[in-house]
């Protein structure tokens, strides 16, 4: 046998080795979930809690946003979630749409009016239902020389008018996601519109300083974080974010990359404490309506400026069986807003997420 084909066999029986040990952990009636690598920890959190209670086991897979939908077109998974707003025009996911003409009412917790709108509306074939389960904050993170801090800190924030950056802070954010990003260069675009005594002495000592250069990060293609970054920060038209950046496949990577060196990037709020334990890590400042969100100081982000919801979506024409198990689990969920001491309530807290429920527009509504 030539060494070619030996490796080919050997590379053949190690993917069939895999396949077995996957049907001895995954259990047979396990519901196959799974999606953006953002919602994955909430997700863990909320099936193994869901489990204890219903013997019901969701297992759910990182896969990112992009794999979320993918795989639910493929039947792959039966809800695949995605870290991301569904734009209007985007006409690649086909939704049912309209719930509350089909008989779908505000109260979310109803698992019985959850199953029969379920199976009232499965002659919708392969649409999909779009489930709101939270709302998460994106913070903006930089790790820049102890100068820079001390002299520009205060100055260095963005302004968000209707859900994006304003003029000023677009240019801004173009200049660090540009080419060759420096610190003395965003220190002059900062004096420029605020100077202030030393300001042209600390940008000749940044120029000289060894972590004056830095790293612009972002994410891989197909990421819910980036999606909404990108698009609160008008980068999604004549400027990527990855054009001229380094990219990264999920927030821990961009967590440590950042605690390792000069750079500026984003991250999703459950890295919140990890941020501020780093002494090298600085949160980004943001002003919208005439208020400041100092991250570091917030409990509530509720009025946040950069959020982005969590969304679930699966076909319409599901197994009658397995449409009232989703009705359930959504039910379920649902209790994290309408019971601040429930369970799933407690996952909510300890991911630093928002829970904020809706279902094919119709929001849940604590009293209905």
């Amino acid at each position: 046998m030539s060494r070619k084909a030996g490796i080919l066999l050997s590379a053949v029986f190690a993917i069939l080795v895999i396949l077995w040990i996957w049907t001895l952990v995954v259990p047979k009636d396990s519901i196959s979930i799974g999606g953006s690598t953002s919602v994955d920890p909430l997700m863990q959190r909320l099936t193994n809690e869901y489990k204890k209670t219903s013997k019901e086991s969701f297992i759910y897979a990182s896969s990112g946003s992009q794999g979320g939908i993918k795989n639910i077109e493929s039947n792959a998974y039966k809800m695949g979630f995605i870290s991301k707003e569904i734009a209007a025009d985007d006409t690649s996911i086909s939704l049912v749409e309209n719930g509350k003409t089909n008989g779908l009412t505000s109260d979310l917790s109803d698992e019985n009016q959850i199953a029969s709108y379920l199976q009232n509306t499965r002659g919708f074939g392969d649409q999909k239902h779009k489930l709101q389960i939270a709302l998460d904050a994106i913070i903006i993170v930089y790790h820049a020389p102890t100068i820079f801090n001390e002299q520009f800190k205060e100055r260095f924030t963005i302004t968000i008018e209707n859900q994006v950056v304003d003029a000023a802070s677009e240019k801004l954010i173009k200049l660090i996601y540009d080419k060759n990003p420096t610190w003395d260069k965003i220190a002059t675009s900062l004096t420029r519109a605020q100077p202030l005594d030393g300001d042209q002495e600390v940008i000749a000592k940044l120029a000289n300083d060894r972590e004056n250069q830095l790293k612009a990060f972002s994410r891989e293609p197909g990421s819910g974080t980036r999606n909404s970054f990108e698009h609160q920060m008008k980068l999604d038209s004549d400027l990527s974010s990855t054009t001229n950046s380094s990219v990264l496949n999920s927030n821990g990577m961009m967590f440590q990359e950042m605690a390792r060196a000069s750079s500026f990037g984003y991250l999703s709020l459950n890295y919140l404490d990890a941020v501020k334990e780093k002494s090298d890590l600085n949160l980004l400042t943001i002003k919208a309506n005439g208020t400041t969100y100092d991250p570091s100081q917030l409990e509530d982000f509720t009025d946040y400026p950069l959020t982005r919801p969590y969304i679930g979506l699966f076909k319409a024409n599901l197994d009658s069986k397995l449409l009232n198990k989703i009705a359930a689990f959504i039910a379920w969920m649902v209790l994290a807003q309408k019971d601040v001491d429930s369970i799933p309530a407690l996952q909510y807290k300890k991911e630093g997420l928002t829970p904020r429920f809706g279902l094919d527009g119709v929001e849940y509504e604590v009293n209905a």
